[in-house]
């Protein structure tokens, strides 16, 4: 049985692929599945008796064990309840709030990967990370990376544009998409270009319904009269996701029928009303088939678990990015 003192990290050092897979799931659908976090859960907290054991047998060598307890006490009672606040008032998503509660658990205090010697001899450093506060809370560094790396977004969006020649005050935040294109794109649109709406309609919502209907934008576009003028008969037999129900009953002010069928397919799709009204989803499809050859600029809506992954990833390795660009750059 291995009774190495680094033996708790590298069971941590399985969550890492796991984190990736999370991340490619928000980055591919904007959802990451609850039964995500079970795995790390449990890594994290096989890895954390396993300390507790070799801190009893005096066999961590590399963790002090005053410290040990401190910034696991401080990291588990500061970061729980921020990633709970995070959520709770919107600013993070439910998935990325639960990364960061798993971060307080799973990476407590700094990590030890010993480098093998065929490596240092060939002038690799002899252990990762390689530059942190010894005596910090290693979660406090993967939240600090991950805020620098999401600070540095809309920079790069910026360059992004300009290279491109798309120039707007936008540039910062989203980039710009043809209204025929709109579906083959992520986010939310940046301008109020739906006349009367508070805010845009996600194009996840707009390609969900582009589906449902069986068709293209390109067709939506071409044939609209037809596709607005929908009769309640024409569900196209969709199975519905969700029993949530929308306050509002098929029929528009002239009483005649449900225009683009809106009210149906938010019954029958999982997007509850509080997401999205009826007249939201006919506002942004009047608006698209009327301006057919515009472009529009679109918010790519970051998923977060990416820049989570590459904070903790670049903490892993490098470390802490503050001394990174302080040792490196000054």
């Amino acid at each position: 049985m291995l009774r190495s003192p680094l033996l708790p990290d590298l069971i941590r050092l399985l969550a890492l692929p796991i984190f990736g897979w999370a991340a490619w799931k928000d980055y591919s659908t904007r959802r990451v599945p609850n039964k995500t976090w079970l795995p790390i859960v449990g890594l994290a907290f096989t890895a954390f008796l396993l300390d507790l054991s070799q801190i009893a047998g005096n066999q961590a060598v590399y963790r002090e064990t005053p410290h040990f307890f401190i910034a696991t006490i401080i990291s588990i009672t500061v970061l729980i309840p921020f990633g709970y606040l995070a959520w709770y008032t919107k600013w993070l998503g439910g998935a990325d709030a639960k990364a960061i509660m798993v971060f307080s658990f799973l990476y407590p205090i700094v990590p030890h990967y010993a480098v093998p010697a065929v490596f240092t001899q060939l002038g690799a450093p002899r252990a990762f990370p390689l530059l942190f506060t010894e005596y910090g809370v290693f979660s406090f560094t993967i939240l600090l990376n991950v805020v620098i790396i999401g600070i540095t977004f809309p920079f790069g969006l910026a360059i992004w544009n300009a290279l491109h020649g798309n120039f707007s005050p936008f540039m910062f935040v989203g980039r710009p998409v043809d209204i025929q294109n709109i579906t083959n794109s992520r986010g939310v649109p940046i301008q109020t270009f739906f006349d009367g709406s508070e805010e845009g309609v996600d194009i996840g919502v707009l390609k969900k319904y582009v589906n449902w209907r069986e068709t293209t934008v390109e067709k939506l576009i071409d044939d609209s009269s037809s596709y607005r003028s929908f009769s309640i008969g024409e569900n196209p037999g969709t199975t519905a996701e969700t029993d949530t129900p929308i306050s509002e009953p098929p029929l528009d002010e002239s009483g005649g029928g449900d225009p683009w069928g809106a009210v149906v397919f938010l019954q029958e799709s999982a997007f509850p009303s509080s997401r999205i009204t009826p007249g939201q989803l006919r506002e942004s499809l009047d608006y698209l088939s009327s301006h057919p050859h515009e472009t529009v600029w679109i918010s790519p809506g970051i998923p977060y678990m990416v820049p989570i992954v590459l904070g903790l990833s670049i903490a892993l390795t490098m470390g802490n990015l503050i001394l990174v660009f302080t040792v490196y750059l000054f």
